[in-house]
């Protein structure tokens, strides 16, 4: 599971979820009952999120979201200790966790139930194997890591720095860097598998690789607007969402990448972009936007998140 944000991380809960085969992250499937979340930089935020039903226009194609309100606080006394808020119920027992790091907290990917790697500021890596009680620093590059991606159950994993890439094999406890051949700055990255994987960033620029230490490449984009997260559900699906209310899809593993509309003339930042199946996924941003697709992306309607704080990140274990 990836989460993104920046600073204290606040987990919006909207939905309670069943147990279900499912993507976490990008690619990694998994089976646990967990929860719908984005990541907000609020220090208090209470959501109400009223029950809502949608459906495509393919047959049986139905999704509903129960009611549920969540208040969480949290409060810290020094601007050098980064929070992180974990919850391993659905809706109560939240522990604050602090890693050593000092800085932004700008990325966090679980591995399983206790083991989660974090990027803090000065582009440093640690990971935890009990659940946040130590963190070990694994990484230290003085730049700025903006995303983590772990292939589908697998110890490999990539961090992404600009234009660099760190690459572990062992979950986190070695990283080797790779020079990105890219002629552009990377800020969002997906893998589905140990090879295969894609990065984003400035200029509306997309490059994939199926051997990330030897090739990438450059893929044609219909925007010169800087995109912000890449999120792919296998090689040839894959949306990539950034600045200006832009969102792109492909169906064809990125031959093609088409724009699509977002819903109430949203005009602003997307943050991160995550789809749970094929048709169904959600875009977080700015003013608490959540815009939702039940059609993999064609398009977009707006949702009521009940914050106007800006939302870093989105995750869905599942469907109801």
């Amino acid at each position: 599971m990836r989460i993104r944000g920046k600073g204290l991380f606040l987990v919006l809960l909207l939905a309670v979820v069943a147990p279900f085969w499912l993507f976490s992250g990008c690619g990694q499937a998994v089976e646990e009952t967990t929860t719908t979340t984005v990541t907000s930089t609020s220090s208090t935020t209470t959501a109400t999120t009223p029950a809502t039903s949608t459906s495509s226009t393919s047959p049986s194609t139905t999704s509903t979201v129960p009611a549920t309100t969540t208040t969480i606080s949290s409060t810290t006394t020094t601007s050098t200790v980064t929070t992180t808020i974990t919850t391993t119920t659905v809706a109560t027992g939240w522990t604050v966790v602090r890693f050593s790091g000092v800085g932004d907290a700008n990325a966090v990917f679980s591995l399983g139930n206790t083991q989660a790697i974090v990027s803090g500021g000065y582009g440093s890596l640690e990971v935890t194997g009990n659940g946040g009680g130590t963190w070990s620093l694994k990484l230290s590059t003085g730049n700025n890591i903006s995303d983590i991606s772990f292939a589908a159950l697998s110890t490999t994993g990539y961090a992404l720095s600009n234009t660099t890439l760190y690459k572990t094999t062992d979950s986190g406890d070695n990283w080797a860097a790779i020079a990105l051949a890219t002629p552009f700055s990377g800020y969002g990255l997906c893998f589905v598998d140990a090879t295969t994987g894609w990065v984003v960033g400035s200029n509306g620029s997309i490059a994939k690789t199926v051997n990330p230490e030897l090739a990438w490449s450059t893929q044609s984009t219909p925007t010169a607007s800087t995109l912000n997260s890449v999120h792919a559900i296998s090689s040839t699906l894959a949306w990539a969402v950034g600045d200006g209310g832009t969102i792109l899809y492909t169906t064809n593993g990125g031959t093609n990448w088409l724009s699509a509309t977002a819903g109430g003339s949203y005009n602003g930042n997307f943050n991160d972009v995550f789809f749970a199946d094929s048709a169904h996924g959600w875009a977080v941003g700015t003013n608490g936007t959540i815009e939702v697709s039940v059609d993999g992306g064609v398009s977009w309607a707006v949702q009521d998140s009940g914050t106007s704080q800006q939302l870093f990140a989105v995750y869905f274990t599942s469907m109801l």
